[in-house]
């Protein structure tokens, strides 16, 4: 896993049966407090919804046809400050082209 210092490798890509939902998921494994780690997410956002947009999704794994999707972002600790609107700013733009966006916290 790559993590977000290489926004063109999605880092996992897994099942939620409970929600018959496609989870292509980010790890954030900068703290939210690096100065870098906006840049890094929004380019690794953008890799991640034209993975999803142009069907490498669904030609890697065809069983996504017709499932709902999300892009969930895991992390140590909750996003505050700026790296939160950010998050909350892509989250009102995806839901409009049907892309979830969630972020897990990880409790260590």
């Amino acid at each position: 896993m790559a993590g977000m210092s290489d926004p063109n490798l999605v880092d996992l890509i897994t099942y939620d049966p409970s929600r018959d939902e496609i989870a292509v998921i980010m790890i954030a494994d900068t703290p939210w407090s690096d100065a870098a780690v906006i840049e890094q997410m929004v380019a690794k956002l953008d890799a991640y919804v034209h993975f999803i947009k142009d069907g490498s999704l669904v030609r890697r794994f065809p069983h996504a046809i017709g499932k709902s999707i999300r892009i969930q972002i895991d992390c140590a600790s909750p996003p505050s400050g700026r790296p939160a609107a950010v998050i909350a700013q892509a989250q009102k733009l995806l839901s409009d082209r049907g892309i979830g966006i969630a972020v897990n916290v990880i409790m260590h």
